[in-house]
């Protein structure tokens, strides 16, 4: 009988000593757990930052590149209208020198008439 509760007691000292170490890992893995996921709110926090700078960036960009080309674009448009306006003048030019060789042309060729019929 002695043997039998010597074998219990160390059985429950096993035991204790079991859930004793259960109970060190248990607590090891949720203070694991707890660092693990303290991490990735951090990188997540990071990535959310990082992707707020992006954007303001990508919007700077964008109001840079717009209000840049805009005054590139009014001088252009400036030239070609300057261009325009020199070519009107310049046809403007050709056709009264046409009206005038046309309205030449006419009164000579009446006038060759006359001189046929005469």
């Amino acid at each position: 009988m002695k043997s039998e509760s010597l074998i219990l007691q160390k059985l429950d000292q096993l035991n204790e000593r079991i859930e004793e170490t259960n109970e060190r890992m248990e607590k090891g893995l949720q203070e694991t757990n707890g660092r693990m996921e303290n991490g990735f709110q951090e990188i997540n926090k990071r990535i959310e930052t990082g992707f707020q700078e992006m954007d303001t960036r990508i919007g700077k960009l964008e109001h840079n590149i717009i209000n840049g080309l805009a005054p590139y674009f009014e001088n252009i448009e400036k030239h070609v209208d300057e261009k325009a306006d020199e070519i009107k003048e310049s046809v403007e030019s050709h056709d009264r020198i046409l009206d005038t060789l046309s309205s030449r042309t006419i009164r000579h060729e009446s006038e060759i008439r006359k001189f046929k019929k005469d």
